[in-house]
């Protein structure tokens, strides 16, 4: 039951990843088309303070997780597997919504 639950929170993390990583790059360049120059400016440094937001929420999910995989050393392989990665997505979501 545990490996279902890490199973699906993996996939389910994964794919909420990709989609926002690839989205269509017209609809950020329709925002960019009626922003004046400072507002662009403006735009640019959210974006970067966001985007390291990400990668620390990132980077303490992969420490948790590294953490879990040194102190569950006798569970089965794929529930450590999909566990470790479910808690470095659930972190790096949560530091990111709650930052």
């Amino acid at each position: 039951m545990n490996f279902l639950i890490s199973f699906v929170l993996t996939i389910a993390f994964l794919c909420a990843t990709l989609t926002t990583t690839f989205a269509p790059k017209h609809i950020n360049q329709d925002l960019l088309d009626q922003l004046t120059s400072k507002e662009i400016k403006i735009y640019q440094e959210i974006t970067i303070m966001r985007r390291n937001i990400y990668f620390s929420g990132l980077i303490l999910g992969i420490i948790i997780a590294l953490c879990f995989l040194f102190f569950t050393s006798n569970v089965h392989y794929g529930t450590r597997l999909f566990g470790a990665i479910a808690i470095t997505f659930c972190v790096n979501y949560f530091y990111y919504i709650l930052y």
